[in-house]
């Protein structure tokens, strides 16, 4: 009885509690910018990156300034194909591994130091490598550690 009491109170809500038109607009206009940004980060943008209005609906739609909360979840459902939570919005942003950005190897260091500046002298180019291959080694991990951190991991629920 209590359950189907809360459930009816939360029905009336989807009824009893309005939104006016301008925040809808503002809201899918928010979410098909966020979409649009995180399209330009992948080069596979699978999420919909417009609005989904029938055009001939959209002049009845707007003879209206306050709309119920039910009536404006559908129409957010129809428009991007969500729904929203209290938690916001959870679209996941996968971005394939060879995609992802990567630090620049030792070569290509390396060249970055080599070229560093035309004032520079040749000297001063060499006591820069020699300064970043000494923190390299100083850096460098033994088998014995890699294998501990590698085991850790293992631990802790991997392959």
């Amino acid at each position: 009885l209590a359950a189907a009491r809360l459930r009816d109170g939360l029905d009336s809500l989807l009824i009893e509690a309005t939104v006016t038109r301008g925040d809808l607009e503002t809201y899918v206009r928010e979410i098909l910018e966020e979409r649009r940004k995180k399209s330009r980060r992948t080069s596979h943008g699978n999420l919909l990156l417009t609005d989904r209005r029938d055009e001939s609906t959209a002049g009845a739609r707007a003879t209206s300034s306050v709309i119920s909360w039910g009536d404006a979840l559908r129409e957010i459902d129809s428009r991007l194909g969500v729904r929203p939570t209290p938690e916001g919005q959870k679209e996941p942003l996968h971005i394939p591994l060879l995609q992802r950005s990567r630090g620049t190897t030792y070569e290509e260091k390396v060249a970055s130091l080599n070229a560093a500046s035309k004032d520079d002298s040749e000297e001063t180019k060499k006591r820069r490598r020699e300064r970043y291959e000494e923190n390299i080694v100083r850096k460098r991990k033994t088998t014995e550690e890699d294998q501990a951190f590698y085991d850790h991991m293992l631990s802790q629920g991997g392959r």
